[in-house]
């Protein structure tokens, strides 16, 4: 019952294919939203002990807090497509072509 740990290595990195890339940008992402949602009913639940006394989260509250979560993480994914395609085109540009 030891704990094993693993370590990557440089190598093992840069031999990544794009697809897994991918798949652990869309983890980080999905990680991102999920804690800016929970941040969100938080800060409700807090604003609302504060101000009245008591927690009640209903069912406008929710619909707030989905949609402000929805907003967020989309403009997230958005900004880190636009990096990933600015990237991209960047590595495109500066490779270096074959001659012959």
């Amino acid at each position: 019952m030891g704990k094993e740990t693993v370590a990557i290595t440089n190598e093992q990195l840069a031999n990544m294919s794009p697809a897994l890339w991918q798949l652990l940008r869309l983890l980080f992402l999905s990680v991102i939203y999920l804690v800016s949602c929970c941040f969100f009913f938080i800060a409700s639940a807090v604003i609302d002990f504060i101000f009245d006394g008591k927690v009640s989260l209903t069912r406008e509250d929710i619909i707030d807090i989905s949609v402000i979560s929805t907003i967020a993480g989309v403009a997230g994914g958005l900004g880190s497509w636009v990096l990933a395609k600015i990237d991209e085109r960047k590595a495109n540009i500066s490779s270096p072509s074959d001659p012959d």
